[in-house]
């Protein structure tokens, strides 16, 4: 007797201590698939909701975001990360953004987006239903036979997506460059050559600057003969313009060219040597100034730290007026090459 009671009681032991087990078990099998949210976008995790938990999927978000495409592996195994599917908003090697879904036994899935985050509620429904038709392989068929396994190559979709343009070069915070070329006016021409200096803060993303500039060249070639009429031949001379420029530079980057608007105030210190017309080669010299609103336009080529290309534009002449009958309007073309410091 007190050998089949201790068969009894060892018996009653075993069964009470399986039990548990068995019930474990059983809660662990009847746990619904999850998808793992590794990214901190409050519109993506409604969207995601939405389309997943009326097929009883449960939808969490991941204690620890998710950066690059590498980073799934990080995932606490507590969070279930080795089964669970995993979605967050990735940034690929390359720059840029894209989402990255990583099925529960598959590679990871790289899909460039050119969306701005956080997401608005119509681009996260869109990229909820880009999800679903990744992880939708996934999910058996009712009426169909289990395919059988069979090793899948790694999907790489960003080497399939279209290459993006080449983003505009950064635009410099200070330019130094010099300039070259010709004035032409209503009573003739003349060569310039000048320097400038530009400075765009980075408080303006360095599109806006102000820059300082100096110029010198003859300003018009004398003399002017008469159109008509006996009038005698105005004596000959020449006309000499030092031109302090003060403006501001408004750029606009594009990907190979870059276009800088100049606007702004100008003091002309005009030197006019006048001869006398006598035999002795007499002379006299004048000099006035002038201040006039000057305007360019100017589109360079950057290469490195240099840049080369030419600037059209003009100025008008404010004070004093130009004599009667004069135009005033001046045009300048000129090259420019120069150099950048960032």
């Amino acid at each position: 007797m007190r050998a089949r009671s201790a068969v009894w009681a060892a018996a009653v032991a075993w069964v009470l201590s399986a039990e548990p087990a068995s019930a474990a078990d059983g809660a662990a099998g009847a746990q619904p698939r999850r998808l793992l949210v590794a990214t901190r976008d409050a519109a993506l995790h409604a969207a995601l909701s939405a389309v997943f938990a009326p097929r009883g999927v449960e939808v969490v978000e991941s204690f620890q975001p998710l950066r690059r495409p590498a980073d799934a592996g990080a995932t606490a195994p507590a969070a279930g990360a080795a089964a669970a599917d995993t979605v967050w908003l990735c940034e690929p090697d390359s720059g840029g953004t894209a989402l990255c879904v990583r099925p529960r036994h598959g590679q990871v899935i790289v899909r460039r987006i050119a969306m701005p985050t956080p997401l608005s509620a119509e681009d996260a429904a869109s990229l909820a239903l880009s999800v679903q038709v990744a992880l939708m392989p996934e999910e058996p068929a009712a009426t169909a036979a289990p395919a059988p396994a069979r090793a899948t190559a790694p999907v790489d979709v960003e080497a399939a997506a279209p290459r993006p343009a080449p983003p505009a070069p950064p635009a410099p915070r200070l330019t130094v460059e010099l300039l070259a070329g010709g004035r032409r006016t209503d009573g003739g021409g003349g060569l310039r050559a000048g320097v400038e200096a530009v400075y765009a803060p980075d408080a303006l993303a360095r599109r806006l600057g102000i820059g300082l500039g100096v110029a010198g060249g003859t300003a018009i070639a004398l003399p002017q003969p008469s159109a008509r009429g006996p009038a005698p031949v105005p004596p000959g001379g020449s006309e000499h313009d030092l031109t302090l420029r003060l403006f501001a530079r408004g750029r606009l980057s594009l990907p190979v060219v870059r276009l800088e608007l100049d606007l702004g105030p100008a003091a002309h210190v005009v030197t006019r040597d006048v001869s006398d017309g006598t035999n002795g080669g007499g002379s006299t010299s004048e000099r006035r100034v002038h201040v006039s609103a000057n305007g360019s336009l100017g589109l360079v080529v950057p290469f490195g730290r240099f840049f080369a290309g030419a600037r059209v534009g003009g100025f008008y002449l404010l004070a004093p007026e130009p004599p009667s009958g004069a135009s005033p309007w001046r045009g300048e073309v000129l090259a420019t090459v120069g150099a950048v410091w960032f």
